[in-house]
């Protein structure tokens, strides 16, 4: 704060939510206000003709905003997802927010809390963070808090070796082949159906590879990747081919009778 220089006897004074740092005794002061309310500040001094003088400043002082962001969540790729800021201070509100790499500002915020939506990348775990916020009154702060979205990587359908023909009463082994990236996240799930059209899933048969058991007849089988709550991906269709049971064998001739050592 400063006043007319070239004077006399400067006194300063503030109310009790200020004290004056340096410049005590000089036409220029600098003051640490501590408290948030009404404040003023008073200076005196006199001339060279030594006429007094008397000055006061009201001084209004704002609390600093404050922006926490929040949100953590997990997402399937190409979605979404919406992170969540609580505000303080005086609307409407300025945020600057970043993803580590890039930021961006929303202006002409009213309400608090403040959401907005933020594009996933599959196979990513991102930490956005609130780099500014400044509110009506021109004071401006840094924000806090954290939100880290993770976002389930793409997933490919698995691809099953065809088996082809079985012996009646035969068992056979599928096995299911996924890209060298899928992650360990995915899930799968073995079904099997008679016409093709209506599956079923086969209990406890969640890996890549499929014991059929002993079958008795012709059956399809697929298998179903999922990963969270996305999109699943479902392999190739296969058929295994039962062959009809063999009948009991019977040997049969014409009776006849022969000697010992001689061909019929």
């Amino acid at each position: 704060y400063t006043t007319d220089a070239g004077m006399n006897n400067y006194v300063w004074t503030v109310t009790s939510g200020g004290k004056i740092t340096s410049g005590a005794g000089t036409n220029k002061v600098i003051v640490d206000w501590t408290e948030i309310s009404n404040q003023s500040i008073t200076v005196s001094y006199t001339n060279a003709g030594g006429c007094s003088g008397t000055a006061t400043k009201s001084i209004t002082l704002f609390p600093l905003p404050t922006a926490v962001i929040s949100g953590s969540t997990t997402v399937c790729p190409e979605a979404t997802a919406k992170l969540s800021v609580i505000l303080t201070g005086t609307s409407p509100w300025k945020i600057t927010y970043t993803d580590g790499t890039t930021s961006k500002t929303i202006s002409d915020i009213f309400a608090s809390p403040y959401t907005f939506e933020v594009t996933s990348t599959a196979g990513t775990s991102i930490t956005y963070t609130i780099t500014e916020v400044s509110d009506r009154n021109s004071m401006s702060n840094k924000g806090s808090g954290s939100a880290v979205v993770t976002t389930y990587p793409q997933i490919s359908a698995p691809i099953v070796s065809n088996i082809g023909t079985l012996c009646y009463a035969s068992e056979a082994v599928l096995v299911a082949s996924a890209p060298a990236n899928q992650s360990g996240l995915v899930k799968y799930q073995w079904q099997s159906s008679d016409d093709n059209i209506t599956w079923t899933d086969i209990v406890n048969a969640n890996t890549l590879n499929l014991a059929t058991g002993a079958l008795y007849n012709s059956v399809y089988f697929r298998v179903v990747a999922s990963i969270g709550t996305c999109t699943s991906k479902t392999s190739n269709v296969v058929k295994i081919t039962v062959n009809e049971p063999l009948t009991n064998a019977v040997v049969s001739s014409d009776q006849q009778t022969v000697c010992y050592g001689s061909q019929p």
